[in-house]
């Protein structure tokens, strides 16, 4: 049929110029297909690069951060707070493991005329030990209260966890210079408990402050 409309002539004339016209096609059609591919790659490499950046400016924040001045300053000051303070810990330490050893190797009390129990020489050295370490304690919880440290819920611990049957309380002691004083202290001091309880101190308030 197609023959009868248009003849081999025709025919071969569109089929000759469809072989000519192939090659130009085909270029075509390739460097299409190069260019879209091109273009994936290009949008690949910007992508990356994109988000590259953006972890590189991240970077580049938090270096800016760390080396701006008023940041490496406070960093500095927080170094020496830190070692400062762990230095005032280990001298607590050093000072209630000073008062461990008063207790374990002096004689501490002695009694005055009227059967009152007085501290020695050494037991006077330990019991103003004591005091002032738990003064430094208790600055290095941000007080000026011996309380903060010692009060009557820590008397109870220390009680229940050596499970003593009698509360401790206050009872006069009368220092190596004539002087009196009524103090919970006394009470521990006269139970051989100062060391123990300089120790229950340590644990519960410096070690981990």
């Amino acid at each position: 049929m197609l023959k009868a409309m248009v003849g081999n002539t025709e025919i071969q004339s569109a089929v000759s110029d469809i072989q000519r016209q192939l090659p130009e096609m085909q270029s075509r059609i390739a460097e299409q297909v190069v260019e879209m591919v091109k273009q994936e790659v290009l949008g690949a490499i910007k992508a990356h690069t994109l988000q590259t950046d953006r972890k590189l400016d991240g970077i580049i924040e938090i270096v800016k951060e760390q080396s701006n001045p008023t940041n490496v300053v406070k960093a500095i000051e927080q170094s020496e707070e830190d070692k400062e303070r762990e230095r005032i810990k280990k001298s607590i330490t050093r000072k209630l493991s000073e008062v461990y050893t008063i207790e374990k190797e002096s004689n501490l009390l002695t009694e005055t005329k009227g059967g009152r129990s007085k501290l020695t020489k050494d037991g006077q050295r330990m019991y103003d030990l004591f005091s002032q370490t738990v003064l430094d304690i208790a600055k290095l919880h941000g007080s000026k209260s011996h309380m903060k440290v010692v009060n009557r819920t820590v008397y109870e611990e220390f009680g229940k966890s050596l499970r003593i049957s009698e509360e401790l309380t206050k009872k006069i002691i009368t220092f190596n210079n004539g002087t009196n004083r009524e103090s919970v202290y006394a009470d521990i001091i006269e139970r051989g408990l100062l060391g123990k309880f300089a120790k229950f101190i340590e644990e519960k308030y410096v070690l981990n402050a």
